[in-house]
């Protein structure tokens, strides 16, 4: 097991936690008992053993085990605001804390060309310290650099939306997401793959899309967003709300009690909005490569008053003394303390986790300049002050967060523009094509601190970008965030693809059980250290760790796990690997009714990498006496354990388990049949089996073999003594004439 997984506990969750290696178990050993006492396979050897204990390939590794290396993206620009791409090793010049350190490595990264252009490893050319040498070399004679046009560029970037539904009316919301899908609509391919984020009006985060390349999941999100219930302008009602009440002599006082109030709560929204910023950039240092984090806002304060303070301030035309008192209430102007350490938190944690905000405020300058318009009509006071300069100036004093966050992590900023449609295309551009930089951390490795990034080149005229800096964690530190980074954001993570299924079962004493059984697709050779003959590669289970954690429906944390994948086969079952190449594991839970998001991280010890994903499942009420478990299928060669099967999919000449559990039954028959894809030809009727009871459920299992190619229906039945109990489960699979990968 991981040595963090104490710390880990901790910080994920301030809760009591149960170790789940005594309250979870290990089901895999039920699907090796089925095969004795069902199907009559002796298996007794393989269940005493099995009791004991990308799409997206990620990028060069950064903060390894041995030596912390620093990865830096730098964005360089011309005048008129052009990517220069004609840069060599030579016109950089790195520091770390103000010290020049030595570039290790090198590369041109070109998101949408799919290419990654290496300027130069100096350890391995031997090259001397280039940060301070000049650039003497004509551009022109210059040695080629090598170009690898690879699918490993999409994961050197990513854009990841975060949507602070809670803080956008009806108005603003629909600019941005007119703009965002007109620009999908024209937009042919996608080379930098997009998640989606929702902050509702709940405080909670929903996660729309995961990562992906493609264009639908993207669009059901805009629709999503659309039909999230609007709140409304709350400032702006508030704003006439303590109008109405200046107005009236006796009013002014309860004004400005309301308005102190009102201060109050936006300083609170202020507080929520930067803490969840930094969960959500801790969250994605579990991803490899530069992210660029779009927030789409209509901007936080962070100042100790704000607008409120000012329209409840004397009239602009009365005595300057007067107005001086009241701003001392609430200060408008000098920077709340609380809020601005939460913002420096917010910078170190996406500098550290090498992600770029790039802010978006959908407001029009026009309908913030235009809100005496309104109430004109009511009173010439209201227009005065709501057309005011220092009542002006205080909402665009709002948009000072979302400028500051872009200015310090190398984003960039998009406040009051009225083509959203160029803003967004700016950054998919602007995030495309980028300079990574390696250097060696300076001693002492895992100080704890956060270290200032400074990156500068030596050609006059340009600007250049870049994270800011970064905190040296510990290595078991550093790991733990960023496991608890991709159980908070299953879908932002690049490891290899991991599947997971979500199935019913019933323990003895009536309690629900959810059997979640997971595969890691074998397609990526980079999940596993071991090389067969025919070179391909096969995972090690005891180099993983299965971490998972239950969300309930409400956002609470009901369970969690983290534990050692222990190794199912022994040394005899090794030539037996490559048939069952696919790593499978079950893991079972006893939750209450409710819906749950599971959301299942599997980290590879070995190569460090990280495999996670999420789903929903519904845990219902047990009301009837009698009732069954989901059809559960596993898959064997005959020679090596049964395997659940996560995805359909299974060879001809894979021998095919089908298992079913009957809780409170008499004396329950399974059966079944094989269909063809039509759902009419009758392929093969199965013979029925008697479930055995064992521990008050009765358990049994169909055995299928020898299955033709092509899709099938597979049909079972299980029947019972007493009229009325019954049930039938059909399902679809994949027969292929090879070894699937799932």
């Amino acid at each position: 097991m991981s040595p963090q997984t104490g710390l880990m506990k901790l910080r994920l969750y301030a809760t009591e936690v149960l170790d789940k290696r005594t309250h979870g178990t290990c089901r895999l050993v039920i699907l090796l008992v089925i095969g004795i006492t069902a199907a009559g396979s002796p298996l007794a050897s393989t269940m005493e053993r099995g009791s004991s204990p990308s799409p997206f390939p990620q990028q060069r590794p950064a903060f390894g085990a041995m030596v912390s290396q620093v990865q830096v993206d730098a964005i360089v620009t011309n005048r008129s605001g052009e990517f220069v791409d004609n840069l060599t090793a030579a016109n950089f010049t790195i520091y770390e804390d103000n010290e020049p350190q030595q570039i290790l490595d090198i590369q041109l990264i070109d998101l949408a060309a799919g290419s990654v252009v290496d300027l130069g490893n100096f350890e391995r050319t031997g090259q001397s310290d280039p940060t301070n040498a000049p650039d003497n070399r004509d551009e022109a004679t210059a040695a080629p650099a090598t170009t690898a046009m690879a699918d490993s560029a999409t994961n050197y970037g990513a854009l990841v939306f975060l949507i602070d539904g809670s803080s956008l009316d009806l108005k603003t919301k629909s600019r941005f997401l007119v703009a965002w899908e007109e620009l999908l609509e024209t937009t042919e391919g996608l080379r930098i793959p997009r998640a989606v984020y929702l902050a509702n009006n709940f405080g909670t985060l929903e996660e729309l899309v995961p990562l992906t390349l493609e264009t639908d999941p993207l669009f059901e999100a805009i629709e999503a967003v659309r039909a999230t219930p609007t709140p409304g302008n709350s400032m702006k009602s508030n704003f006439y709300e303590l109008l109405d009440d200046m107005n009236f002599p006796q009013g002014i006082d309860a004004a400005r009690a309301k308005a102190r109030a009102f201060e109050y709560e936006e300083t609170q929204r202020s507080l929520a909005s930067f803490a969840l910023l930094t969960q959500f950039c801790d969250a994605l240092s579990s991803r490899s490569g530069r992210t660029a984090l779009i927030w789409v806002t209509t901007g936080i304060k962070i100042t100790v008053g704000g607008p409120y303070t000012v329209l409840t301030g004397e009239d602009p035309a009365s005595p300057a003394a007067i107005w001086e008192r009241q701003q001392q209430l609430f200060d408008p102007y000098t920077p709340d303390s609380q809020i601005t350490a939460r913002q420096r938190q917010l910078h170190e944690a996406a500098n550290s986790a090498n992600v770029s905000i790039y802010t978006v405020d959908p407001t029009l300058r026009g309908d913030l300049r235009s809100m005496d318009v309104d109430v004109a009509t009511r009173s010439a006071s209201d227009a005065r002050r709501l057309s005011s300069i220092e009542f002006q100036s205080s909402l665009d004093s709002l948009r000072d967060s979302l400028k500051d966050a872009a200015t310090a992590t190398g984003g960039e900023s998009f406040v009051y523009w009225t083509d959203l449609g160029a803003a967004l295309a700016t950054i998919e551009r602007d995030s495309s094509r980028f300079y990574l930089l390696t250097y060696a951390a300076p001693p002492p490795e895992g100080d704890g601190q956060y270290h200032n990034i400074r990156v500068e080149v030596n050609r006059p005229g340009l600007t250049v970008r870049e994270r800011g800096g970064y905190i040296d964690w510990p290595l078991n530190e550093r790991r733990s965030r960023e496991v608890i980074g991709a159980l908070t954001l299953p879908g932002a993570v690049t490891g290899p693809p991991i599947f997971a299924r979500a199935l019913h079962r019933w323990s003895s004493d009536g309690e629900s059980i959810v059997q979640l059984a997971m595969a890691i697709d074998p397609t990526t050779d980079r999940t596993t250290s071991k090389v067969t003959t025919d070179d391909t590669r096969l995972v090690e289970p005891s180099s993983l760790v299965f971490h998972a954690v239950a969300i309930a429906d409400n956002g609470r944390t009901v369970d969690e796990v983290h534990q050692g994948v222990r190794s199912l086969f022994g040394p005899a079952d090794s030539g037996n690997l490559a048939a069952i190449w696919p790593f499978r594991y079950v893991y079972d839970w006893t939750l209450p009714s409710g819906t749950y998001a599971l959301r299942v991280v599997i980290e590879n010890e070995d190569t460090g990498e990280l495999s996670a994903t999420q789903i929903k499942v519904e845990v219902p009420s047990i009301n009837d006496e009698w009732h069954a478990s989901d059809l559960i299928l596993a898959t064997t060669n005959g020679s090596a354990p049964p395997l659940p099967l996560v995805v359909d999919e299974a060879s001809e000449d894979t021998q095919l388990i089908v298992y079913v559990e009957v809780a409170g039954g008499d004396e329950p028959i399974l059966s079944g049949s094989v269909f063809s894809a039509d759902g009419v030809t009758l392929l093969a009727p199965l013979p029925p089996v008697s479930l055995q009871k064992q521990a008050g459920i009765h358990r049994g299992a169909l055995r299928l073999k020898g299955m033709p190619p092509g899709e099938i229906i597979l049909q079972a039945t299980v029947t019972d003594a007493v009229p009325g109990r019954s049930k039938i489960f059909r399902r679809t699979l994949k027969i292929a004439g090879t070894i699937p990968q799932l």
